[in-house]
C-alpha cells in the first residue's frame, strides 16, 4: 500500500495549537509536511534547496522554464490550465530565495489538491527544458541586435537600482568565502547573456530537482491518506527515482566571521536623475541558525531598537529634529549563521558618511545592562506571543511554510524533534525569554553588535546614468554589428512562430483538460455564513458580557460575527466635507498619531511612555487614507486586541485621535521624514508611472495626488523650512493640525468590529461616557446614518477623462512601465461587469492572449488588464518592459484581433471562467481577510449574496454573448481619442517612445508635485 512507504519522523504542534506532522518516503527520500487547519482553503508549497554560486541566475531560470511544460503534460500554460481545473486560487505561483526556490498553489477544497499536487511535482521533476522555451522565457537577442526575454527583463529592474546595488555589495563583504550567500540568484544581466546558457540549466535541474531534496508543505484539512495515494504517482514512479548519493546544500557549509571592520566602509554609486538621498546598510554575523533562543531572541530586540517611538534607533535617528535618516529597518536572514542587516533609507547626502557612527553611538550608550528597559523587553515579547496566535486566524499558511522551511534548510537532522519543536513551536521559547535577566539581554547585544561588521553606503549620482547609457548604446552597437557571433541567443522569426506552438494538439490538449476537470462553482462558494452585517441592536447585550454595553456607542456600528478570540475594530469617517487647507496635512497626521506625546489618564505622557503603554495594551494598529486603497476621501483607524480587553478599544481611540500632542519639533521631524521618503520613490518606475496616471485621471483636489510622498514634497520640504523655528507661522501649521483633528472627531462615523460578540469582555464598565468625545452633538451627521461609498459621486467630483499622455525618465532603472487607462462605465454585478471581468482575464491570464504576445516573446514580465466598477475604469498595465514600445504594439494588435475577427478559444474561456470564480473567492480565505472585505463590501452597498451572485453570473455567462458586451469597452482602451496614458522609462528609451507616441508631453519630477492652498 502507499500509505505504507510514508512513515512519521517528527510530530509537533505550530504556536502550540496547529498539528504539524513530517512524513518521509521510505523509497525515496521525499519529506511531506502537513499542518491540519479547518477551513475551505488549502496550501501548497513545494521546496527545493537550491545552491549556485555564479550570477547567472540559474535557480531563477529553472524556476521559470519548469511551467513551459512537461514530458506527461507537454504543452506551454497546461499547468496552469490544470491548475484551475483543480479549483486553484489565483493559479500556480514560484519564488527565488538565496538558498532555495518554492512552488505555491492554493486550491478551494482538499479535492483539488489531490488530483493536482502530482501533475504540479511531475512539471518540477520533468519539466521540458527546450531551446525555444529558454529563448523566450529567458534570454534571446532579437533579430534587430535588442536584449530580450521573461527573466533578463525580470532582472533589469533590479542590476541599477541604488537598493539593490547597496544589497549586493553587503552580502559581497560579509560572504567573501561563501559565493553561494553573495550571488545575485535572480541573476546579473551581464551573465545572463554571457554565461547562462539551456545545458547549465539541464544540469542544475539534475542536480537539485529530485525527491530527495523536495518537501512538500500542505497546510488545510487534508486526508494524509488520501494524499499520498496521488503523491505516490510521482514518488514510485522510475523516472523519479533519485540519486544513490546526495549531499545536502549547505550542509558543508562554513561561515567565518566578517574580516571588515566598520572603520573601512564600502562607498557604492547608483543612478539616479538628480543628487538625491541615500541608502546606508550595516551587516553582522551571528549564532547557528539552529540557536533557536538566540535567534528568537534577537527578533526581540530588532523590534527593541527599532519599532515604535520609545526604540532607540527610531527616536534619535528617524524622530530627531534633523533626522539622520527617514526609515531604519533591521532584517534577519536565517543561514548557517544568522545574517543581521540594519537599512536606513532615505538618508540625506550630507549625513550618509555619519550614519554609521550615529549608529553605533545609539547602540552602546542604549544596549547595556543599566540601559536596557527590561520592562519593555517584556511587553514586546508579550505581544509577539500574541500576535503568534493571531496570525492562526489570518496567515497560518505563510507562517508555517516560512518556518519548515527554516527547519528543512538548515536542521542539523530531518529527525531531530527538539530543533522541529523549537522552530514550529516559539510560545515556549518566548515563555523562557519572559524570565530572562537584563544581563542576558546585554551580553547578545554585546556578542552581536561588533566593529567587524559590514558597512555599505549607497549614493546618488545623476552622471551615473550618463555614462551607464553610453556604455549600453555601444554594447548594443557591437552586438547588432556582431549577430553571427552569437547565433545561439538570436531568435528568428520561425523560431517566434514555433513558440507559439503548443506540442499537443489542441484536440488533445482540450481532452487533457476535461479529464482533469474537478471545478464545481457551488463547491467553491465557501464564504462563512456566520458573517453578517447588522445594526447594533439593544438586546446584544444579552449575548455579550454586560460590561461591554455595545448597544450605547454613540456613532453606528456594525458587528461582523466571526469565531475569533480577538476584536478587530475600523475606524471609516468621510473627510469629504473637510476643507483642502486642512486635508492637505494628512500624510503629516497619519505619522504623527503613533509617535507623539499623549494625555493618558489625566497625566501627560512623552512618546516614548505612550508608545511603551501601546505595546503593552494593543497587538495591532493602522491608519492611513481610504479602504483597500479605495475611496480616499475615507479617513481609517484600525486596533487590534484580545476579546477580553475590549475596555482598552474607547481608551486607545480616544489617546490617538483626541489626546495626542502635536509639538513642532516632532512635526518638523515628520515632515523632513516625509520629504526624503521621496527619493526611493522617485527612484521606482513604477511609481512614479502610478503617479502620473493618478495626475492625468485626478482633478488636483483629490486625495490621490495628494497622498503621494514624490506629489508632496516640495511642499513637505516648504513645511520644514517653516517649522524649522518657533515662529508665528510654525504655530499656524500646529493650529491647523489640530484644526485637522477637531473636523475629524465631527465628521461623519462608522465602526466595524470583526469579532465573535459573545466573547467580548471589559474590565470595567464601557458606555456612552467612554466615548464622549466623539460627542454626537458636534458631528455634521446623525450618528444613526449608516455610511456607504458613493461611486458615483466620486468619479463626478473627482475624476478626470480628457485624453492625455504623459512620459517621465527614470533612469535609475533599466525597465519600462506603462499604463493606459479609459473610463469604463458599469455597475457591479451588471451584465457588462461579468462581460468585463471574463475577457479581461481572458486576456491576461496565463497563456492568454497578452501572456503570449508580450511576455511570450520577452517584450515585458507582465501585461494585464484591469476593471474597477469601484473606479469606472478599465486599465492596461504593462510591467519590466525590456521593449516598451514593442510591448504596447503587440498588446494593441493582439487584442483587436482577438475582437476583429471573433478569435475565441473555448478552452481558454472556460479557464478564464474558472480563474474569474477562483479569483473571486480567493480573497475570502482567512477568518482576517473575509472579515475585513465583508466590512468594504458593506460601506458598498454589496451583500455577500451579491458576491456568491457574481460567481454563478460569470460561471453561467454565454460566451458569444458576453464577448459581445466586452467588445466595445474593450476596443475603446486602444482608442486614443478616449485613453490617458502613462510612461516611465529610461532616458535611452524615451526617443523610441516619443516616436511611436509623437503627441506624449515628456515631464519631469517638478511637474507633478503640487502644494495644496
Amino acid at each position: 500500500m502507499a500509505n505504507d512507504n510514508y512513515k512519521v519522523v517528527l510530530k509537533s504542534r505550530f504556536a502550540g495549537k496547529i498539528p504539524v506532522t513530517v512524513y518521509r518516503s521510505e523509497r525515496t527520500g521525499l519529506h511531506i509536511a502537513l499542518a491540519q487547519t479547518k477551513g475551505p482553503a488549502v496550501s501548497c508549497q513545494i521546496n527545493f534547496a537550491t545552491e549556485t554560486e555564479t550570477d547567472d541566475g540559474l535557480p531563477h531560470t529553472l524556476e521559470h522554464l519548469v511551467f513551459m511544460g512537461s514530458k506527461s503534460f507537454p504543452f506551454k500554460g497546461g499547468l496552469d490550465l490544470l491548475s484551475l481545473n483543480a479549483m486553484a486560487v489565483d493559479g500556480t505561483n514560484a519564488f527565488t530565495a538565496q538558498d532555495h526556490t518554492g512552488y505555491t498553489v492554493k486550491t478551494m477544497g482538499a479535492q483539488g489538491m489531490q488530483q493536482f499536487v502530482h501533475i504540479y511535482c511531475d512539471h518540477l521533476l520533468n519539466p521540458l527544458l527546450t531551446p525555444q522555451n529558454y529563448k523566450t522565457e529567458v534570454y534571446h537577442i532579437t533579430p534587430e541586435g535588442i536584449d530580450a526575454g521573461v527573466v533578463y527583463s525580470e532582472m533589469q529592474e533590479h542590476e541599477n537600482m541604488l537598493e539593490c546595488i547597496v544589497h549586493r555589495q553587503r552580502l559581497a563583504a560579509i560572504f567573501p568565502e561563501n559565493p553561494c550567500f553573495r550571488v545575485e540568484t535572480g541573476g546579473r544581466l551581464k551573465e545572463i547573456r554571457e554565461l547562462c546558457s539551456l545545458e547549465r540549466v539541464r544540469n542544475y535541474h539534475q542536480r537539485y530537482y529530485h525527491l530527495k531534496n523536495m518537501w512538500i508543505y500542505l497546510c488545510g484539512a487534508v486526508n494524509p491518506e488520501e494524499m499520498f495515494k496521488t503523491i505516490d504517482k510521482i514518488d514510485a514512479a522510475p523516472e523519479n527515482a533519485p540519486p544513490a548519493e546526495f549531499t545536502r546544500p549547505f550542509s558543508n557549509c562554513r561561515i567565518p566571521d566578517i574580516k571588515h571592520d566598520r572603520s573601512k566602509p564600502f562607498v557604492v554609486k547608483g543612478p539616479a536623475d538628480q543628487e538625491d538621498e541615500g541608502v546606508v546598510e550595516i551587516g553582522f554575523l551571528g549564532r547557528s541558525a539552529s540557536d533557536s533562543e538566540w535567534l528568537t531572541a534577537v527578533e526581540i530586540l530588532g523590534s527593541y531598537l527599532t519599532k515604535t517611538t520609545s526604540a532607540p534607533l527610531q527616536k534619535e535617528m528617524v524622530l530627531a529634529a534633523d533626522p539622520y535618516c527617514e526609515s531604519v529597518y533591521m532584517g534577519m536572514d536565517v543561514l548557517p549563521r544568522v545574517e543581521v542587516s540594519f537599512d536606513f533609507s532615505g538618508v540625506p547626502v550630507e549625513k550618509l558618511d555619519q550614519i554609521q557612527e550615529r549608529f553605533f553611538k545609539i547602540i552602546r550608550e542604549h544596549t547595556t545592562a543599566d540601559k536596557l528597559d527590561l520592562e519593555r523587553l517584556r511587553y514586546i515579547i508579550e505581544r509577539k506571543i500574541k500576535k503568534l496566535y493571531s496570525k492562526l486566524e489570518s496567515s497560518v499558511a505563510s507562517t508555517v511554510f516560512d518556518r519548515l522551511a527554516q527547519f528543512q534548510l538548515y536542521a542539523d537532522s530531518h529527525t531531530n524533534q527538539k530543533h522541529f519543536d523549537s522552530v514550529m513551536n516559539p510560545i515556549p521559547t518566548l515563555e523562557k525569554l519572559l524570565e530572562k535577566p537584563i544581563e542576558f539581554w546585554a551580553e547578545i547585544c554585546q556578542e552581536l553588535f561588533k566593529d567587524n561588521c559590514a558597512v555599505v553606503i549607497g549614493k546618488a549620482d545623476p552622471k551615473m546614468a550618463e555614462d551607464l547609457n553610453k556604455a549600453e548604446e555601444k554594447r548594443l552597437k557591437e552586438l547588432a554589428e556582431n549577430l553571427d557571433k552569437y547565433g545561439c541567443h538570436v531568435l528568428e522569426k520561425d523560431a517566434e512562430e514555433e513558440n507559439k506552438v503548443p506540442i499537443l494538439s489542441a484536440v488533445e490538449r482540450s481532452k487533457t483538460l476535461q479529464k482533469f476537470d474537478l471545478f464545481n462553482v457551488n463547491s467553491t462558494v465557501l464564504l462563512p455564513r456566520t458573517i453578517e452585517s447588522s445594526k447594533v441592536e439593544k438586546d446584544w447585550t444579552k449575548q455579550a458580557n454586560e460590561k461591554v454595553a455595545i448597544n450605547e456607542l454613540p456613532f453606528t456600528a456594525v458587528i461582523h460575527d466571526v469565531d475569533s478570540n480577538f476584536v478587530r475594530t475600523l475606524f471609516m469617517f468621510d473627510l469629504k466635507h473637510v476643507p483642502l487647507k486642512l486635508r492637505k496635512y494628512l500624510m503629516v497626521f497619519t505619522d504623527l498619531l503613533f509617535s507623539s506625546p499623549a494625555i493618558v489618564d489625566g497625566q501627560q505622557l512623552t512618546d516614548k511612555q505612550v508608545a511603551d503603554l501601546f505595546t503593552k495594551e494593543v497587538m495591532d494598529k493602522s491608519c492611513d487614507m481610504g479602504f483597500l486603497q479605495n475611496y480616499l476621501h475615507f479617513f481609517h483607524l484600525y486596533l487590534e486586541m484580545p476579546s477580553d480587553e475590549f475596555h482598552l478599544l474607547p481608551k486607545w481611540t480616544e489617546i490617538i485621535l483626541n489626546n495626542t500632542i502635536f509639538e513642532r519639533k516632532k512635526v518638523l521631524s515628520i515632515v523632513k521624514n516625509l520629504a526624503s521618503g521621496a527619493s526611493s520613490s522617485k527612484r521606482d518606475g513604477f511609481t512614479m508611472c502610478q503617479n502620473i496616471m493618478h495626475s492625468l485621471n485626478n482633478v488636483k483636489e483629490h486625495e490621490s495626488r495628494w497622498h503621494e510622498d514624490v506629489v508632496l514634497e516640495k511642499f513637505h520640504r516648504d513645511l520644514a523650512k517653516t517649522l524649522e523655528k518657533n515662529t508665528p507661522e510654525a504655530q499656524s501649521v500646529i493650529d491647523d493640525l489640530n484644526e485637522l483633528r477637531r473636523e475629524i472627531l465631527k465628521a461623519p462615523l462608522n465602526a466595524h468590529l470583526i469579532c465573535d460578540p459573545r466573547k467580548l469582555d471589559a474590565k470595567k464598565k464601557i458606555d456612552s461616557k467612554s466615548w464622549e468625545f466623539l460627542d454626537p452633538t458636534l458631528r455634521k451627521e446623525s450618528p444613526a446614518a449608516k455610511i456607504q461609498f458613493d461611486r458615483e459621486e466620486d468619479v463626478a467630483r473627482f475624476k478626470i477623462w480628457t485624453p492625455a499622455q504623459q512620459v517621465i525618465k527614470v533612469d535609475s532603472s533599466d525597465s519600462s512601465y506603462f499604463m493606459q487607462r479609459v473610463l469604463c462605465e458599469h455597475n457591479y454585478g451588471s451584465a457588462e461587469h461579468v462581460a468585463l471581468v471574463l475577457w479581461s482575464n481572458y486576456l491576461s491570464m496565463m497563456e492568454g492572449v497578452l501572456w503570449k504576445e508580450v511576455r511570450g516573446n520577452g517584450f515585458a514580465y507582465g501585461a494585464n488588464l484591469y476593471i474597477s466598477p469601484d473606479h469606472q475604469s478599465m486599465t492596461l498595465n504593462l510591467y519590466r518592459c525590456s521593449r516598451i514600445v514593442e510591448a504596447y504594439e503587440a498588446s494593441k494588435a493582439a487584442v483587436l484581433k482577438v475582437f476583429d475577427e471573433n478569435l475565441i478559444d473555448s478552452e481558454l474561456y472556460e479557464s478564464a471562467k474558472r480563474g474569474c470564480v477562483s479569483n473571486i473567492m480567493s480573497k475570502y480565505e482567512s477568518l482576517k481577510s473575509t472579515a475585513t472585505l465583508t466590512a468594504f463590501n458593506d460601506m458598498r452597498g454589496l451583500k455577500m449574496e451579491d458576491i456568491e451572485s457574481l460567481t454563478h453570473k460569470v460561471w453561467d455567462a454565454d460566451m458569444n454573448a458576453s464577448f459581445e458586451l466586452a467588445k466595445p469597452f474593450i476596443r475603446k482602451l486602444f482608442d486614443d481619442s478616449h485613453c490617458l496614458r502613462a510612461i516611465a522609462c529610461p532616458s535611452n528609451k524615451l526617443e523610441e517612445v516619443k516616436n511611436v507616441f509623437p503627441d506624449i508631453k515628456t515631464i519631469t519630477v517638478t511637474d507633478l508635485q503640487y502644494t495644496p492652498e
